[in-house]
């Protein structure tokens, strides 16, 4: 009987202790494929970001050059000529998207380390209850053999 209820409970720990590690490499694998999407998405975020700059930028030339074309319309002198307003507006522009592209690029990079800790974190937990599993089965086990021997286990 005591054989029979220690063998149900060194099957159940195996059972848990393989089921609980196989969950881990499932999480881990899910938390690198949610990284790699976050990772995706903020590359279309940043490619979109990017194209409303040069839209933006198109929009500023054009108005620029119809305010310095118009009829009557004469450049103040701290205002500067029309080509350079037009060349501080590019250079304007360049550092927004300079800026736009590094922060998306470390917004990628942020996801994908996010992903990658999270997916360890699964990854070692299921190591460690694999452990603790095993610690668990030996020491039924050597639990069953003292009882066996005539010992009260501890």
């Amino acid at each position: 009987m005591a054989a029979s209820l220690i063998a149900a409970s060194v099957g159940l720990t195996a059972v848990s202790m393989i089921s609980g590690f196989l969950g881990s490499k499932k999480a881990s694998k899910a938390a690198k494929k949610q990284a790699a999407e976050e990772a995706r998405i903020e590359g279309l975020l940043t490619t979109e970001r990017m194209r409303q700059l040069d839209k933006e930028e198109d929009t500023a030339y054009g108005q620029t050059l119809a305010a310095y074309a118009g009829s009557g319309v004469k450049a103040t002198a701290g205002a500067g000529t029309p080509q350079q307003i037009l060349a501080e507006q590019k250079e304007e522009f360049g550092y927004e998207r300079q800026i736009t592209q590094d922060v998306g690029a470390s917004n990628v990079a942020q996801s994908l380390q996010q992903g990658r800790a999270a997916a360890n974190a699964y990854r070692y937990q299921g190591y460690a209850n694999l452990a603790s599993g095993l610690a668990s089965m030996f020491g039924q086990v050597a639990d069953y053999k003292m009882y066996k021997a005539g010992n009260t286990p501890t």
